[in-house]
């Protein structure tokens, strides 16, 4: 589907124009616990360090809750039992360093540099 609308502003405040919309079945888990719903992506052209984002409303036909600081989301099954994703946090550094490899580091100092230590 085309998208019509104005262009995308990123976090590094560079502008894109989306290529539109497509419509996909996703499946969160497997086996028994697996439940599958129809979310609309909208397809950017720009470097992320995500293969997709799932949005509030496809968190919410989930009845899912997820939590970034845990790598887990909870949600309903088809059977209505409730089941859990767990993430793998050396998987994500791994990606992480992977993606962020020769870029300039923005943001909130390093936690050591937050506080340092002061002599007694």
């Amino acid at each position: 589907t085309p998208y019509v609308g104005s262009d995308l502003q990123g976090f590094n405040g560079a502008t894109t124009k989306p290529w539109g919309y497509v419509d996909l079945i996703v499946t969160v888990d497997i086996n028994e616990t697996a439940n599958s719903i129809k979310v609309q992506f909208l397809v950017v052209d720009c470097p992320s360090l995500y293969n997709c984002i799932l949005g509030r409303t496809a968190i919410a036909e989930l009845l899912a809750v997820p939590s970034t600081a845990h790598l887990k989301m909870k949600y309903y099954t088809n059977k209505g039992q409730v089941a859990t994703l767990h993430g793998d946090i050396e998987a994500a550094r791994r990606c992480f360093d992977a993606g962020t490899k020769g870029h300039t580091y923005i943001g909130k100092a390093p936690s050591s540099a937050k506080n340092p230590k002061t002599a007694p």
